[in-house]
């Protein structure tokens, strides 16, 4: 039996964050968390990280997706190629890692609804099963995240199980 993977995409696909979860959370979704109120925020924000800390494998990757396409599409005509490239290769590094760290292979992956158009690249690179895209407790995770990396960077570095690439 594999692993779960959450993916989730932050600040305009700046920050990419992959989560192994061992454990399923029981977190009511919610929508995106920058969307929020304040008060409401940053309470959830600290539930989630307690629980990725003790129960997850947290991945952080700044990915700058957007002026690697850009660079793609230079050598490419095709915008959907470029596109498709540099995810591809932002996936890769993310695979390549959790591989090296033991958390492969990926049964089941959870994407947030951005990822839609590349659901096969996200099969194929993860090897995984099945690969389900929109909002649930599992996004929840990746959400958190990546949120975080954007706007509080150096809170990351308090916890243990969450690794910047």
């Amino acid at each position: 039996m594999g692993f779960v993977l959450a993916l989730d995409m932050s600040g305009d696909w700046e920050y990419l964050s992959a989560v192994v979860v061992f454990r399923r959370p029981r977190f009511v979704v919610r929508p995106q968390v920058s969307s929020l109120g304040r008060r409401v925020r940053l309470k959830v924000l600290r539930d989630v990280l307690s629980f990725i800390d003790s129960n997850c494998y947290a991945l952080c990757v700044r990915a700058l997706v957007r002026r690697r396409v850009r660079e793609f599409l230079i050598r490419k005509a095709n915008r959907a190629g470029a596109w498709r490239s540099a995810l591809l290769f932002e996936f890769s590094r993310i695979a390549n890692h959790l591989r090296d760290r033991g958390f492969f292979p990926v049964s089941v992956v959870h994407a947030d609804n951005e990822f839609l158009s590349f659901r096969g690249i996200i099969g194929d690179v993860f090897g995984a099963e099945s690969v389900f895209i929109g909002r649930d407790e599992y996004i929840l995770l990746a959400d958190v995240v990546s949120y975080v990396n954007l706007r509080f960077s150096k809170l990351l570095k308090s916890y243990s199980n969450i690794v910047e690439l």
